[in-house]
């Protein structure tokens, strides 16, 4: 290496190394702050969105590390607070934490600000305190480090406007729980400037609440100066299915200000406080049903409150195969709460079906208001089926006949049923020792519990052995509700009495009348001699 090499080495190593060692990367964050929308109405609440932003001052910068760089320029721990100066509204939050911003990044918080109802519009500027820390330098050799904790005051410009200002003056719904109804909101500008071609749009978050049919509704209202109120109503339907509450719901008012600017109100809260469903009960419910019979079940429906329900019509349903309801509704017009009708059906069971429990329903519907119709919720209850039973009940009258007789046998048929037979037809079906040819009778109808008396003509063998005997009699009916049913055979008794006793009657006969005839004889007698 010649002499010029070396003194060329020599300073460079005097240039580069004492700079290499003792180098430093500083710098710092540069933060700036600034409302999104930063317009505010007289008398109104609101959110001011607040963001803060990081620029970042990189006043000495590592060449080799540039990670070092981004540290020395991001602002950590970021505290904001908003003050509201000598502006006519009061900050109603704390301070707000953002955390950490590296140069380039942004963050938003809101701060809830109300805005007096007797400010003075005009522009007016917020302070904001802005305090955080942040690495000021950093040796690249050592890795020795100074930190900062910073406290700046920044401005934001707010502008109060003199607009219109809503507020619900009063909600009210004649809803009840599981029905559709209405819900009206008294509205009032209390703004200091109109509202042009105002619309008020009603909404709800609670899927338990419909209007017309979906989860908002909106109605125009037109021209609203300041001060003056408007009522908008909505058709409503809430959720028998929900527990009964104070349903939350928000009203917000879309309108023109006096620049044609459209505008849109801060949400308004509304409550909708359906009445409760009204409820309905069945203390009990009577069934008299038979297997192969028509029956009734008897009970009575109670409104429970707390509405009075008008128009109201009960009906009875079954999911049983074997039962047909006949007469499924009934009319039992107004009911106040607390009051009870009675109400009878009539009911149909198949000659196949089981005796045993069986399920029944009954539901209510009726007026809630005029125009309206609603239903209660079903009412379960249970009816027994009781086995069959004979339909008509028979009794054979004088009837103890002697051998080698012809007789008259009288029966007194009684209708043991529940509904009217029709065309009854009583068929006897003798067999040895007796024969008949007058073996049938017709009677046109029975009521439930009405008896009539038949008569047959039954003859007696002359063999006959003396003994109790029965004859079959087969009846056959008709009802209004069902074709022509043939009942069960029923026996009807009939004696043969011994030979002598038959005998002595007829001895005991002559014997009355021989009597007769001298008695007769004696008297003409008598009457002759005077």
């Amino acid at each position: 290496m010649n002499r010029r090499q070396l003194l060329a080495l020599i300073f460079v190593s005097l240039i580069v190394v004492p700079g290499t060692v003792g180098a430093a990367v500083r710098g710092s964050p540069d933060l700036k702050v600034a409302l999104g929308d930063n317009r505010v109405a007289v008398g109104e609440s609101g959110t001011l969105e607040l963001t803060v932003a990081n620029s970042g001052d990189l006043d000495l910068a590592s060449a080799t590390n540039p990670a070092l760089n981004e540290r020395v320029t991001t602002a950590r721990g970021i505290e904001l607070s908003l003050d509201d100066g000598d502006a006519p509204l009061t900050v109603e939050s704390g301070p707000r934490l953002v955390g950490g911003l590296a140069s380039g990044q942004s963050a938003t918080v809101g701060f809830d600000v109300s805005v007096d109802a007797d400010a003075e519009p005009g522009t007016y500027t917020l302070p904001v305190t802005v305090e955080y820390t942040h690495t000021s330098s950093i040796a690249e050799v050592t890795g020795g480090i100074t930190e900062r904790t910073v406290e700046r005051e920044l401005t934001v410009t707010v502008i109060v406007e003199d607009t219109a200002s809503f507020r619900v003056v009063e909600t009210t719904t004649d809803a009840q729980v599981g029905e559709s109804g209405s819900v009206s909101l008294l509205l009032e500008n209390t703004g200091a400037a109109p509202a042009d071609d105002a619309t008020v749009t009603l909404s709800s978050p609670n899927g338990a609440v419909a209007f017309s049919g979906a989860q908002e509704a909106t109605r125009y209202v037109g021209s609203w100066g300041p001060d003056e109120t408007r009522t908008v109503t909505y058709d409503v339907a809430v959720d028998g299915n929900r527990t009964p509450q104070n349903y939350a719901a928000q009203a917000v008012v879309s309108y023109l200000d006096s620049d044609g600017n459209p505008k849109n109100s801060q949400p308004l809260s509304v409550g909708i406080d359906p009445r409760p469903e009204t409820a309905f009960s069945v203390p009990s419910l009577n069934a008299s049903l038979y297997v192969g019979e028509r029956g009734t079940l008897r009970g009575s429906v109670v409104n429970e409150g707390p509405e009075r329900v008008r128009g109201a019509v009960v009906t009875l349903r079954t999911d049983s195969e074997h039962i047909r309801i006949i007469d499924d509704s009934v009319a039992v017009g107004t009911l106040e709460p607390g009051e009870r009708a009675d109400v009878e059906f009539s009911a149909a069971v198949s000659d196949d079906a089981t005796p045993g429990a069986r399920p029944f329903s009954l539901t209510v519907e009726y007026e809630p208001r005029a125009g309206s119709v609603t239903g209660s919720d079903p009412i379960r209850v249970t009816g027994q089926v009781r086995p069959e039973r004979d339909l008509f009940g028979v009794e054979a009258r004088n009837a103890t006949f002697a051998p080698d007789s012809t007789n008259r046998l009288e029966v007194v048929v009684t209708n043991t049923g529940e509904t009217t037979r029709r065309d009854v037809v009583l068929a006897l079906e003798p067999s040895q020792p007796f024969t008949s040819v007058a073996p049938e009778a017709y009677v046109p109808a029975l009521s439930p519990g009405e008896s009539a008396t038949v008569a047959f003509e039954l003859s007696v063998d002359e063999d006959a052995v003396p003994s109790t005997h029965s004859v079959r009699l087969n009846v056959t009916a008709e009802t209004a509700e069902t074709p022509t049913e043939v009942t069960d055979s029923y026996r009807v008794r009939v004696d043969v009495a011994e030979e002598e006793q038959a005998d002595d009657i007829v001895s005991l006969v002559v014997i009355a009348v021989l009597g007769a005839v001298l008695l007769s004889a004696v008297g003409y007698w008598w009457y002759r001699r005077r």
